[in-house]
């Protein structure tokens, strides 16, 4: 029987707030690069893209399908305007 290896591993945070000003100042002084983090799935120019998934009822669309037509995911209320894009 083959030993599963427990090796793990942490690449960081994948986001680091604003209004933590020490990590911020600290990534500064070492010159590191910073990227801005969307809360949002966005294209390449910062857009709103509607390109993750939903998965109800066993249901699997894009966010950008369910915009076009809910009916799909057969739900007996449409999602909150903050889950539809």
């Amino acid at each position: 029987m083959k030993r599963q290896s427990r090796a793990r591993a942490e690449a960081g945070a994948m986001r680091i707030l604003g209004n933590h000003s020490l990590v911020i100042g600290l990534i500064d002084q070492l010159n590191l690069k910073r990227r801005r983090f969307h809360l949002v799935d966005v294209d390449h120019d910062a857009q709103p893209a509607a390109r993750t998934w939903l998965y109800v009822n066993g249901i699997r669309m894009r966010r950008s399908d369910y915009v076009k037509g809910p009916d799909g995911l057969r739900v007996d209320k449409a999602l909150p305007e903050c889950l539809a894009g």
